[in-house]
């Protein structure tokens, strides 16, 4: 392949983004400010800790003043979002973070407890688990309340000598009973809250703040609902014992270099959110809210009506067989339309889509335009529309999508803000 068509294939895929609209509640948009960012030099670097920081065979490198201050400024910074007293930004990806987690804070043959996959827990931890000879038990849930036991999962850490439970659900719509699993769990046992899609909302003061209500850590991504790079981070309520057994398993285990370049992007995202965020998430939920409705209002059977659909950025449309999700799937994708297709937690058997909101949020979309959104999508979804007869749903999508070509909530490359949305 020649330069000229790699560079083809990105501009291909530049154009279409603009014309469509991503519904995918794992993405987000970086601000003019922090792409500006990933194309300076600091791309080129390398960050290492200090010497009495790092293992002794690690190298020394030049030029880290610039790197470990920016490095130092984003956990000072994740701290203030986050109500931390001290954080870790050197870690790579969510997924990076999880494996930190377990293999820092578990030995072989210790038992922790994490979210069932058929309630949203993440496919990753299991198959961490397995590899590590640590034994994993599920969460007890309430399967038709789809909530936390509090009392049974209790009661299971205790007969199961649970050391860790980690809430780490991928597909999370309200917030989990941190402050009642603290009170009834041993307190030895560490809680381990994955923030990686609600930290945005976290930080924006529209959600639980978990380390307020009893979590030892907050760990997860910074792509999601906050609109940082593709990173990960972890944040403490104290700067005790569970902190420096894991930040001490980071390097050089996991992490030599911490990628500066995404460290500061990170900074970046984490000052936008510090000034921007309670617009931000308000709107955020209020537009998942608004498209989840709009949705069930036109006779999609979107889960947890009586609890206003979702709290945070996301929610589960679910439709059917893995063949009727996906026949429509591919028909949403055709008229620019991106959603996850996954298995419905707590609906065992049915597939359906992962909507979130956090992308078209950033670009200005307000509650009318969920409702725009929800009439191209329930067209083809109700009427089984072929990808191939979605010509009609492709252009009005690309006429949504074209009125919003500006990003909020944050700062141009300048350091002016973007400003608000109208």
């Amino acid at each position: 392949m020649s330069i000229s068509a790699i560079l083809g294939k990105i501009s291909a895929h530049e154009n279409r983004r603009v014309e469509t609209v991503n519904l995918v509640a794992s993405e987000n948009l970086l601000s003019p400010a922090a792409r500006a960012v990933l194309s300076s030099d600091l791309t080129h670097r390398y960050c290492i800790p200090p010497v009495d920081q790092r293992p002794a065979a690690v190298w020394d490198y030049p030029n880290q003043f610039a790197v470990r201050s920016l490095e130092q400024e984003a956990e000072k910074l994740a701290c203030r979002a986050l109500d931390a007293e001290v954080a870790d930004a050197r870690p790579l990806s969510g997924n990076n973070a999880a494996y930190i987690l377990i293999k820092g804070l578990m030995e072989r043959g210790e038992a922790m407890a994490s979210v069932p996959g058929d309630c949203g827990g993440h496919f990753a931890t299991a198959e961490i688990c397995q590899r590590e000879g640590v034994v994993r038990h599920d969460i007890v849930y309430d399967r038709n309340a789809c909530a936390i036991d509090v009392e049974e999962t209790a009661s299971m850490c205790e007969r199961e000598c649970v050391k860790l439970l980690f809430l780490d659900a991928s597909m999370q719509s309200f917030p989990y009973p941190v402050k009642e699993l603290r009170a009834a769990l041993p307190s030895d046992v560490i809680i381990a809250y994955d923030a990686s899609h609600t930290m945005g909302i976290i930080a924006g003061g529209g959600f639980q703040n978990p380390l307020h209500e009893g979590a030892d850590l907050i760990q997860g991504s910074t792509h999601k609902s906050l609109f940082g790079p593709q990173k990960a981070l972890f944040a403490y309520r104290h700067r005790g014992d569970t902190y420096k057994t894991i930040h001490s398993t980071v390097s050089p285990l996991f992490v030599s270099n911490s990628h500066p370049h995404h460290t500061a992007v990170l900074a970046v995202a984490l000052q936008e959110s510090l000034d921007f965020g309670q617009p931000y998430a308000r709107q955020v939920v209020a537009n998942a809210r608004a498209l989840a409705g709009a949705l069930h209002s036109g006779g999609a059977q979107i889960p947890f009506v009586d609890q206003h659909f979702t709290d945070c950025h996301q929610f589960v449309w679910p439709i059917g067989n893995r063949d009727e999700a996906e026949r429509r799937w591919v028909a949403l994708e055709a008229a620019g339309l991106h959603v996850n297709m996954v298995r419905v937690p707590f609906q065992p058997g049915k597939f359906g889509y992962r909507i979130g909101t956090s992308e078209l949020t950033r670009r200005g979309m307000g509650v009318g335009e969920m409702a725009q959104l929800a009439a191209v999508m329930l067209d083809i979804v109700r009427n089984d529309v072929h990808s191939e007869g979605t010509q009609s749903h492709a252009e009005a999508i690309r006429q949504i999508s074209a009125l919003f070509p500006h990003l909020y909530y944050g700062y141009e490359e300048s350091g002016a803000p973007l400003g608000l949305p109208v």
